[in-house]
């Protein structure tokens, strides 16, 4: 009987209407699953992306503080030192050339060599008070 029954046109229909079933269900199931991995898939690659973008923050801010700050630092006070250095020895030549030449014309104008010997005192003193200054060789560290 059972083989009656499977011979028969209605047990072919019934066999395809099963399987077309199966096929569709198994579709189904298949495409919720490869939905649910490419949420997955996504979601994953959204955290790890999103890490990956902290962590390179954190190292440039890091790198940041620790090289560039105080290189930036090291180097502007390096420029405005030489500045300062140019600026007073550009000063300190043209005060001298403006004192010399105040002391030539005003307090010795017949004697020139009064003017340089004047001068040559002034410095001699400003010598003497920055030696008086210096540290000895006692007090240096080695």
């Amino acid at each position: 009987m059972v083989s009656k029954f499977r011979s028969s046109g209605w047990a072919k229909k019934v066999e395809a209407f099963l399987e077309d079933k199966a096929e569709s269900l198994i579709d189904g199931v298949t495409e919720r699953a490869q939905s649910k991995a490419d949420d997955f898939v996504e979601e994953v690659t959204a955290k790890v992306q999103s890490w990956v973008d902290n962590m390179v923050n954190v190292a440039v801010d890091t790198v940041q503080a620790k090289v560039v700050r105080p290189a930036t630092v090291a180097t502007r006070a390096l420029s405005f030192s030489i500045l300062l250095v140019v600026l007073l020895l550009t000063s300190s030549v043209f005060f001298t050339i403006g004192l010399f030449r105040f002391i030539n014309i005003y307090l010795f104008a017949a004697h020139q060599w009064l003017s340089y010997l004047s001068v040559g005192v002034l410095f001699i003193l400003l010598g003497l008070i920055t030696y008086r200054f210096r540290i000895s060789r006692k007090n240096r560290r080695s």
